[in-house]
């Protein structure tokens, strides 16, 4: 028997739920003891930083991701869990945690609230014609660059080659240049993104989590470009498409011409750059700079 089969029957053949009723006649499943004291040792129990609530909701939510990834998986009878209700069971279990009985939910919310805050770094991956980058789609149904949070005495960078790891299964350690970035600011957050090139489409990519990324596929930059800012599907995409325009622009400009004799590709106008373009057709300047109609 493979490590990972005694793995999967020690799990599941001692695994055993406690169901109760409640008032509104479901059942609640809990996690069985002995693997929340498993996920304690890997996850908690030697942390130094356990005392700061937000750092231990942190490693709960890796608890949590490896409890879905690891456990459930190699048996699917286990209750797949919402993080809320994961962190529960998990302080129920060890209450020791909250040594001053502070209220789960506040705890969370005020975590959440936090997390807002954290700077995400991630990559901006395109491919050797530089007009198509990849997206990856998460199970809310939302596209994005691969990235994510910047853990605690991190570098941004090692986050990018982090977080895209995680996500894509693609290495970009030997691609990444410090001064190939774009960054915006977003409410309270810094958003940064490592501009990656000269990556073949025919690269199979591959996440490393099992319940994060559901999709990963190359979009048409010129495409994207005509999206609206309002579509919820790329929406932390299509802010950073007319800077990403602009930076390849200047990219081209100032090396690939040089390189390959051609001339460098230049984005497609926005729609909005369109409109402009035709209501100013028929219009003349001035010597002193103002635009009329010609006649």
């Amino acid at each position: 028997m493979t490590t990972s089969e005694q793995i999967k029957d020690r799990h599941c053949s001692l695994t055993t739920f406690f169901l109760f009723s409640t008032n509104t006649e479901q059942e609640k499943v809990k996690i069985a003891s002995h693997l929340l004291e498993e996920l304690h040792r890997k996850f908690i129990q030697d942390s130094e930083d356990k005392d700061d609530l937000n750092q231990l909701c942190f490693r709960m939510e890796k608890a949590h991701w490896h409890y879905l990834d690891v456990y459930v998986s190699q048996c699917p009878g286990l209750p797949k869990l919402s993080m809320t209700e994961f962190v529960k069971d998990f302080l129920d279990h060890f209450p020791h945690l909250l040594p001053h009985g502070e209220d789960v939910h506040s705890v969370l919310q005020k975590w959440h609230n936090y997390k807002k805050t954290i700077p995400v770094y991630g990559a901006i991956i395109l491919d050797e014609t530089m007009r198509n980058v990849l997206l990856v789609q998460g199970y809310h149904g939302g596209w994005s660059f691969p990235c994510g949070k910047m853990e605690k005495g991190e570098k941004p960078i090692d986050c990018a080659i982090r977080e895209v790891d995680e996500e894509t299964g693609f290495n970009i350690e030997t691609k990444i240049c410090q001064d190939h970035y774009l960054e915006k600011k977003c409410a309270n957050r810094v958003v940064g993104h490592y501009i990656i090139l000269g990556v073949s489409k025919e690269t199979i990519f591959h996440p490393k989590t099992m319940n994060e990324i559901k999709n990963i596929q190359w979009f048409s930059i010129d495409k994207l470009s005509q999206k609206h800012k309002s579509d919820r599907q790329f929406f932390t995409v299509t802010s950073f498409i007319r800077p990403l325009q602009d930076w390849i622009y200047t990219h081209q400009s100032q090396r690939g011409d040089r390189l390959t004799g051609s001339s460098p590709w230049r984005p497609a106008p926005s729609a909005f750059d369109t409109w402009v373009a035709r209501r100013l057709q028929g219009y003349g300047t001035t010597a002193d700079g103002w635009t009329k109609r010609k006649d």
